[in-house]
């Protein structure tokens, strides 16, 4: 049965595109997302309203990790499960880069009044496999600098 992890980052100032989350998992332990929830809290009022585009993707082993962000707590949701062998990198302002095909396996927007808080459904989980990173990214720049918070959660096996 997989075993369910959740990593966060807080109070980050989002000024430029960036990958929110950028998820490697070790070797033969597949992961599959659960769900996202990204937030703002210094952007209030409806003059300060922005839409943010997003997309969700898989890269191939020919990627290259993003760099300029952190390495947040992958954090066992039941604290009686083993240490995660998956990596999470956050806010890295240079994106992982790939050579060969992107996987884009979702594109949308949220308002950041309201915030993202997206389940995905057993039969929608995006994974990824060895050598690959399963990756969450700011498509473009929000209009100011807005102070973020972000939390994701992953199943792994193995």
């Amino acid at each position: 049965m997989p075993r369910m992890y959740a990593s966060i980052f807080r109070a980050v100032a989002v000024t430029a595109v960036q990958d929110f989350f950028e998820i490697s998992p070790a070797a033969n332990k597949p992961i599959r997302l659960v769900r996202l929830k990204l937030s703002q809290y210094t952007d209030v009022g409806d003059s300060a309203e922005e839409i943010l585009s997003y997309s969700i993707f898989r890269v191939p082993v020919t990627a290259t990790s993003g760099t300029g962000g952190s390495t947040p707590a992958v954090s066992a949701v039941n604290p009686t499960d083993a240490a995660a062998g998956a990596v999470v990198e956050a806010n890295n302002t240079t994106v992982a880069t790939t050579i060969g095909t992107l996987v884009e396996l979702m594109a949308d927007t949220f308002n950041i009044r309201t915030g993202l808080d997206l389940p995905f459904e057993p039969e929608c989980r995006f994974g990824a496999v060895n050598a690959t990173l399963l990756v969450v990214r700011l498509n473009a720049a929000p209009s100011d600098s807005l102070t973020m918070n972000g939390t994701i959660w992953v199943e792994e096996e193995g």
